[in-house]
């Protein structure tokens, strides 16, 4: 019983180091006419792109730029790299004024890894284990209701871990937010309105975020 209630470090050890593979991701925010908006922003991994319809200030700033799209010509003036013309295959009009950089809500750094290993316990190798918090239950329908009366009562709010289950654990109330990967990144920013910017984000997409409710931290996970 004892081992089960001692989670050794090294294997949360192991777990942060692969989140710490995660690479940042590009981000263009713009302001302008020829988009669905006229303030957005793309978020760019890979091959992977998603707009939003509201201006987002990069975490690290690249540059500045403006974009003319003209027919299937597209001229770029920027701080980085001057004048710039590319050709596309669809014709298009676009006017936009926009600033470059990457998301600092991706990178998972050493100091983030340490606070998260260390609120987990006051010993070394050892998780702190509370008594079971009756309130619990109560206190995570108010988290539930807050996300819900914020994006809508079709997204579903679920009580996981120890608190769902009536035992033991580390005070917390896990509260995950389970959404379809396509949406995973629309989910990301929405959230991240209501509780601030994820404390981390691993592979296999799932974020961590953090509220207070009554004095019980509680934590949203994808």
């Amino acid at each position: 019983m004892k081992e089960s209630a001692e989670l050794s470090l090294k294997k949360v050890q192991t777990l942060s180091q692969t989140a710490s593979k995660i690479l940042m991701k590009k981000v263009f925010a713009e302001i302008g006419f020829g988009n669905d908006s006229f303030f957005s922003t793309e978020f760019e991994e890979g091959d992977k792109e998603i707009r939003v319809p509201k201006f987002i200030m990069p975490g690290r700033i690249r540059s500045l730029y403006f974009r003319f799209w003209i027919f299937k010509k597209v001229f770029i003036l920027s701080t980085n790299h001057g004048i710039e013309i590319k050709n596309k295959e669809k014709n298009k009009l676009k006017i936009l004024f926009g600033i470059s950089g990457e998301s600092k809500t991706l990178k998972f750094t050493d100091d983030a890894k340490e606070k998260w290993l260390s609120h987990l316990s006051n010993k070394p190798g050892e998780v702190k284990i509370v008594p079971y918090d009756a309130t619990a239950p109560e206190k995570f329908e108010k988290v539930k209701n807050f996300i819900q009366s914020k994006l809508g009562k079709q997204v579903r709010v679920e009580h996981r871990g120890a608190t769902a289950l009536g035992i033991s654990g580390q005070d917390e109330i896990d509260v995950y937010i389970p959404v379809p990967p396509n949406d995973f990144d629309k989910y990301v920013l929405s959230v991240a309105e209501l509780f601030g910017e994820p404390r981390s984000l691993y592979p296999l997409q799932r974020a961590r975020f953090r509220t207070e409710e009554s004095g019980k931290r509680s934590i949203c996970l994808w």
